[in-house]
């Protein structure tokens, strides 16, 4: 990183030397040894990457805490070099707006919206694609909300990356997935836009909300592991919670409606063939699989009819009732750091007797 840096400076540019700036910080809290220093020399480098790491090439370094690296000491190399694109961006916008105007009006009265608010409106948009990726091989994100620290967060707000690419590629594999469950109502697969409905919509709603409504005290107060079991459930609830809204205000079509459910349907397929009984995907499934499908066959979204697992679009209504419901139970759960109450909430996603029937048919 050092030769790099060198190299950098000597082009002479703005986004030369800024990048020159940060892979000398990168370099420095990999030399880091000692301990009373270099948890300070990572913080330091996510600064420098937020305020200085703003054009279109994004280096992106080891900055998620809960998968490999459980204890946060970067013991799991992970580098990316991303290049953004100009795909989708006012529509990814037009979602951005979205959650602040209708999660400000439903939660502006409580203190942990207005703690983790900047992290929203100092958003940085990028859609990506990946150059270089190296270390997670197995786990490159099809969305990312970077840094993870609390405290840069709120200080400089968060990157959000969107690779659609991966989006693509997974709803690929969604596709073959859903005709061994719903070949009935395959077509309702089909119609859905892995760009907009897919990276415009969900993944850029999930991650624009992953890191509202949690900050340190949350995590601790909660535990890191039933935080990281809530926290992918909230990030997807507060776009899905605010969809009955955007579709009565006529920013969303009635198949863009349709489709963010059938969307989520399409990765809980995916996390039941590839997150079940994997340790580190255990967010993905357990808080986010489980609890959404549990919604879905509750309000008869999903259903059985005799020997065939159907979909009734006509209870679309009463399923984004029921996720704005436990948005507001999940933000209670944050507002008054109930460790009781999470768990409470945890309790109902299990694997009951229609899930393991679909399970079975993966």
């Amino acid at each position: 990183w050092k030769q790099l840096a060198n190299t950098l400076i000597a082009l002479n540019s703005q986004e030369s030397l800024d990048l020159a700036q940060y892979f000398l910080a990168y370099s420095q809290a990999l030399e880091d040894t000692n301990i009373s220093t270099i948890n300070d020399n990572w913080l330091g480098l996510a600064r420098v990457w937020m305020k200085k790491v703003i054009d279109r090439l994004q280096p992106i370094h080891a900055e998620e805490y809960s998968y490999y690296d459980a204890n946060s000491i970067r013991v799991f190399p992970d580098f990316r070099l991303a290049l953004k694109v100009e795909s989708l961006e006012k529509d990814m916008k037009a979602t951005q707006e979205s959650l602040k105007t209708y999660l400000g009006q439903k939660f502006e009265e409580t203190k942990i919206y207005q703690s983790s608010l900047n992290a929203l409106d100092k958003v940085q948009l990028y859609p990506i694609v990946d150059v270089v990726f190296c270390g997670s091989l197995d786990f490159q994100p099809a969305g990312q909300s970077l840094p993870n620290d609390d405290s840069v967060q709120k200080e400089y707000g968060t990157k959000v990356f969107l690779n659609g690419e991966v989006i693509s590629l997974r709803w690929k594999i969604v596709l073959d997935l859903a005709k061994k469950v719903f070949l009935k109502d395959y077509r309702f697969f089909e119609q859905v836009d892995p760009d907009y409905d897919g990276m415009a919509i969900m993944v850029a709603g999930h991650e624009y909300g992953e890191p509202l409504f949690t900050d340190q005290a949350v995590v601790e107060a909660l535990g890191a592991e039933t935080e990281a079991l809530l926290n992918e459930d909230l990030a997807t609830l507060c776009i899905t919670g605010i969809m009955s809204q955007r579709y009565t205000n006529k920013e969303i079509s009635s198949q863009a409606y349709l489709n963010h459910a059938i969307d989520l349907l399409g990765s809980y397929l995916r996390y039941i063939d590839t997150a079940r009984g994997v340790p580190y995907l255990q967010p993905y499934y357990v808080g986010m699989c489980l609890l959404g499908l549990r919604r879905m066959l509750d309000c008869g979204f999903v259903y059985k009819d005799k020997n065939d697992w159907r979909i009734d679009p006509s209870k679309l209504d009463t399923l984004y009732t029921m996720s704005l419901a436990d948005l507001y139970r999940q933000v209670m759960i944050a507002e008054t750091k109930s460790k009781t109450l999470a768990l409470n909430y945890l309790a109902y996603a299990i694997e009951t007797k229609e899930i393991k029937e679909i399970i079975n048919l993966l």
